[in-house]
């Protein structure tokens, strides 16, 4: 059956040409829209011509290294992290018998680090580089100089069909396949005006799609966890009122969720099954049964301001590109329709293209990639899109101050250590000196806890309960420290389960922290032998102001908020700190946000700047 179902893919006519190519060049492209089958196929075409070869497979997204491992496991009939694998941040399941490793951009730029060289492959795939995140665009510019190195490694570049002729300039390839996918038509149904609120413009949408429409499953595009809990909650609360007969099995799928939790949605369902999910399934993966797509338009991104140096996370409207992307979801079995929430008028005026994440994010982690992978002049390396000069110099003075680097940005032995940590540099740093300080079990908890997502969890409209859980756990006006602390009484109590319930968290979420502590040490054991221990909260903000250098603000009464070190701009408190409704003189924070207001998150005080 299975090798059946894999013979009637759209890949499967060009395997013999797309083998033959491969022999033939170092780099070749392979473009075609999702549902043709070249992720999971090609390896494993490339496998079977030739058992001894060693192939990774990048994603952008650690879902889809996950599942895709599994359906090729299951493909070849092996136990999952055997012949093929997977490795994502904090989660390694492969083994010596792995042949075919699914892995994110990101792990792969880490194994770069270790080998400049990538001795352990003898093909690596890119797949999803349209996407452009930074990680695949870097990973691009690696693999066209190791190219020049390693003339007997083949590099495979996929993608859906946009924009090929720019990679192939890039890459210096006339070896381009494209894969034309069987897909029906699908029907494209915009709103003649577009409605303020799309949360409940969705929740309609759904309804009326699944009361009036023939069998099939709803695929519904919204921009974050927030959407999607409450559009859940709310078709949750209707269907229940409605005494209707037909039940609508409601997924989640967003990348914070427990990758158990996200695998739900690809599971078959006995009844109409409706995925909310963010832009991680434009691509990437397909969701069988999927006749019906319903697009809010939005989608959230994250961009760096150089002039305010603020990290923001932006709601912004998808480019067409997506849209269609998004549109060809509900295309793939059978004839389909999409409902755009926007109006023709709004379409015609999207960008054609979203902007590459390497022309609006914040470079500080990459540099420092690029320094310990042993690019000397990070300023002048052959990317496809070249990044903003005056950041990229920001980012190096900012690494010199962090002693990563020397004053002739030079990588030192502190700025080594800071690279072979899976860590923002600042939290390496702040490790590091932890460590060195005596007070590395309270800098575990902290940063560990910061390493995974939805800590709480609250019915739609309770989250004003969050402050009172968070007052019992509160450690000197520190949100890093009270984290910290729920992490210890989790790791300290009998009864995890009940605990978590009592107080409103999320026990996989402990569970992961956990995990990533325990991973966190071992890294550490490599670096430092450090060994005693001391509560010293005064040294923990001490040394954690010295890694958030950056990240400073002060109370300005004047304008009853915060007043960025570094640029002056005004930001609050984020509601969700125990520092909320309360105005200490002087703070640090992890990151600044952009939604209804310019907002603080995980913040902590500090008795001067």
């Amino acid at each position: 059956m299975l090798n059946e179902f894999r013979m009637q893919l759209p890949i499967f006519q060009f395997r013999e040409k797309i083998i033959k190519s491969i022999r033939e060049n170092q780099v070749i492209i392979i473009a075609g829209e999702t549902g043709c089958g070249k992720t999971t196929q090609i390896p494993q075409y490339i496998y079977e011509n030739d058992p001894n070869v060693k192939i990774a497979v990048t994603q952008p997204r650690r879902v889809a290294a996950m599942t895709l491992a599994e359906r090729c496991s299951l493909e070849k009939q092996t136990k999952l992290g055997q012949l093929i694998g997977y490795n994502v941040r904090f989660d390694d399941c492969t083994s010596k018998d792995t042949q075919i490793t699914f892995l994110t951009d990101g792990m792969l730029i880490r194994e770069f680090i270790i080998d400049q060289q990538l001795k352990r492959y003898d093909v690596i795939i890119i797949d999803e580089a349209h996407e452009r995140t930074v990680q695949s665009d870097l990973l691009l510019g690696l693999l066209k100089n190791l190219c020049r190195k390693r003339k007997q490694l083949k590099v495979i570049m996929m993608s859906a069909t946009m924009q090929i002729e720019k990679f192939a300039n890039y890459l210096e390839t006339e070896a381009i396949h494209i894969i034309e996918a069987r897909t029906h038509t699908v029907d494209v149904y915009n709103v003649p005006i577009r409605q303020q609120d799309y949360v409940e413009s969705m929740v309609n949408t759904i309804l009326q799609l699944h009361f009036t429409q023939p069998e099939g499953d709803i695929l519904a595009f919204l921009t974050g966890q927030e959407d999607i809990e409450d559009v859940k909650e709310i078709l949750l609360e209707r269907m229940k009122i409605s005494n209707q007969e037909k039940q609508l099995d409601v997924k989640m799928l967003y990348s914070a969720l427990p990758p158990e939790v996200q695998l739900e949605a690809f599971q078959k369902s006995i009844h109409r099954k409706v995925v909310l999910a963010t832009n991680i399934a434009e691509t990437s993966i397909t969701i069988d049964g999927i006749v019906y797509v319903v697009d809010c338009g939005y989608v959230k991104i994250r961009s760096f301001q150089i002039g305010k140096a603020i990290d923001t996370l932006l709601l912004a409207p998808v480019s067409k590109a997506q849209a269609e992307q998004r549109a060809g979801r509900a295309g793939r079995q059978r004839q389909g329709q999409c409902y755009r929430l926007y109006t023709q008028q709004t379409y015609e005026r999207l960008a054609k293209y979203m902007l590459p994440e390497i022309l609006r994010v914040n470079l500080l982690s990459v540099i420092l990639q690029m320094k310990a992978i042993g690019i000397q002049n990070v300023l002048t390396f052959d990317l496809i899109d070249r990044p903003d000069m005056e950041l990229m110099l920001a980012n190096l003075n900012q690494l010199v101050k962090l002693k990563a680097l020397d004053s002739e940005f030079n990588l030192t032995q502190h700025g080594k250590n800071m690279s072979s940590l899976p860590l923002e540099p600042q939290f390496s740093h702040f490790l590091i000196k932890a460590y060195e300080c005596g007070i590395y079990d309270l800098a575990l908890n902290s940063i560990s806890i910061l390493q995974v997502e939805n800590l709480f969890y609250f019915q739609r409209g309770a989250k004003e309960s969050l402050q009172k859980i968070l007052s019992k756990f509160k450690i000197a006006n520190s949100d890093h420290l009270t984290k910290a602390n729920i992490l210890r009484k989790y790791e300290e109590t009998q009864n995890k389960k009940s605990f978590c319930k009592e107080n409103n968290l999320n026990h996989k979420t402990l569970q992961k922290a956990i995990s990533v502590k325990q991973q966190l040490k071992d890294y550490m054991k490599r670096i430092t032998k450090k060994e005693f221990e001391k509560e010293d909260y005064d040294k923990f903000k001490q040394v954690l102001s010295e890694a958030l250098m950056f990240k400073h603000a002060v109370y300005s009464p004047s304008d009853q908020a915060y007043k960025l070190k570094q640029t002056n701009q005004l930001a609050y408190i984020h509601p969700e700190s125990v520092l909320f409704n309360q105005k200490p003189k002087y703070v640090i924070y992890n990151e600044v946000i952009l939604t209804k207001k310019v907002y603080l998150r995980d913040v902590t005080e500090i008795d001067e700047l």
